[in-house]
């Protein structure tokens, strides 16, 4: 995907966009209006096979993506979600995920590649992979996530982003990224995210 099918205000989709928690703030706030101002309730089919097309084929413009399929955007859609809410968390308490303080965050939206988080602290920078998956993949997108980040020479610290509801078990989840720590010494945490001022604010 290229970023000309997406458009949010306030963001500048470069590489480098480092923004200070006002700037975040106001950033979730331009994607909610986005998602009211085109919602995804445009969508309509008089019987299954038409619904599939229209979700699986038709282009469309919902939130702050346009020319994509629904399939596309909800996938696109879902994970920008964790990535903001992840970084709103992470300005908001950084001692909470084994930071000495938060100065700024850069932020790769709408599939671009690279690390989904770079954020800058005192000591230095923590690198984060996000990601918002059903529970059947949960693991799986874990291990690609880890791999990617072992194979960096320039990644001392990481922090992984993910959807509360991938594992709703919290004393599972805790023991599992116990165990992941105690594999990969530069993942330093996680942030779990459940998403809910979304559902609140949006009626998608």
């Amino acid at each position: 995907m290229t970023t000309d099918n997406f458009n949010l205000k306030g963001y500048n989709p470069d590489k480098y966009n480092y923004i200070d928690q006002a700037a975040l703030e106001a950033l979730i706030e331009a994607y909610k209006q986005s998602l009211i101002d085109y919602p995804i309730t445009q969508l309509t089919a008089n019987d299954s096979f038409e619904f599939i097309h229209q979700v699986k084929r038709v282009k469309w413009q919902i939130g702050p993506y346009k020319n994509l399929t629904v399939f596309e955007i909800a996938n696109r859609i879902y994970s920008d979600l964790v990535v903001l809410e992840g970084a709103q968390k992470v300005f908001e308490n950084p001692k909470a995920f084994q930071l000495e303080d938060v100065l700024d965050i850069n932020l790769l939206l709408s599939n671009i590649s690279g690390y989904d988080l770079t954020i800058r602290t005192s000591a230095g920078k923590v690198h984060g992979e996000a990601f918002n998956v059903a529970p059947s993949f949960f693991k799986g997108k874990i291990r690609t996530c880890i791999k990617k980040l072992e194979k960096d020479d320039e990644v001392n610290r990481a922090l992984l982003f993910f959807n509360s509801d991938a594992i709703s078990d919290q004393k599972q989840l805790e023991t599992y990224m116990m165990g992941q720590k105690e594999k990969n010494e530069n993942l330093i945490g996680y942030v779990s995210c459940d998403l809910k001022q979304w559902q609140s604010s949006n009626k998608m």
